[in-house]
């Protein structure tokens, strides 16, 4: 994508996008030091839609993990309903988020 190049480009060599993912609109990309790549393992993603019947992609999370010195780092990128009143609907699809998220190394996202 563009955008991960203008990053890049913007952040110097020293960087690196150890991942990238992406739903329709919601993205995540994680940089990385290039010195620590050699310290980094098990590097997954995942994708979560909860917008109309759970299948659309319009709302929902998407989701990088890794592990740097055997210690798993997990970031998690979402656009949920607006409006104030959509404060329910916003916190049952964080929690079909994390509840329907697969990581490989990772067996419940709630407690990273």
């Amino acid at each position: 994508e563009d955008w991960i190049s203008a990053v890049t480009d913007h952040i110097g060599s020293k960087y690196i996008c150890l991942s990238y993912v992406s739903m329709w609109e919601i993205r995540l990309c994680v940089f990385v030091k290039a010195k620590l790549l050699e310290k980094i393992s098990s590097v997954d993603t995942s994708k979560e839609a909860t917008g109309i019947g759970s299948v659309i992609p319009n709302k929902g999370g998407v989701v990088v993990s890794f592990k740097y010195n055997e210690k798993t780092f997990c970031f998690l990128n979402s656009h949920l309903a607006a409006h104030q009143e959509k404060i329910d609907a916003r916190n049952s699809d964080v929690k079909e988020i994390i509840d329907q998220i697969k990581l490989d190394d990772v067996k419940d996202i709630s407690t990273q």
